[in-house]
């Protein structure tokens, strides 16, 4: 499972928001269980 890091505040950054949401869009519909490795790359990498 993939974890919030409360501690680091550019999470809450508007722009970082907005790349969270491009990465995340690029998985509507996916079993992230089937991908989870590239799910963890492209969000990770992408914000």
């Amino acid at each position: 499972m993939w974890r919030w890091d409360q501690g680091r505040l550019l999470y809450f950054q508007f722009d970082v928001l907005k790349e969270i949401a491009k990465a995340l869009v690029k998985f509507d519909n996916t079993d992230l269980s089937k991908c989870e490795d590239l799910f963890r790359n492209i969000l990770v990498n992408d914000t």
